[in-house]
């Protein structure tokens, strides 16, 4: 039950940090976007 209860937590915090690593990587490319679209105009 412990291993079990463990591997979880593990899941859920490699979740959290996936997406939090997707948010993060969200934001650069809208930033990016923004840069590009603002030299086009």
């Amino acid at each position: 039950m412990k291993v079990a209860s463990g591997v979880e937590v593990d899941v859920a915090t490699i979740e959290a940090e996936v997406l939090s690593g997707a948010r993060e990587e969200d934001a650069r490319l809208r930033a990016v976007l923004e840069v590009v679209g603002a030299g086009r105009r």
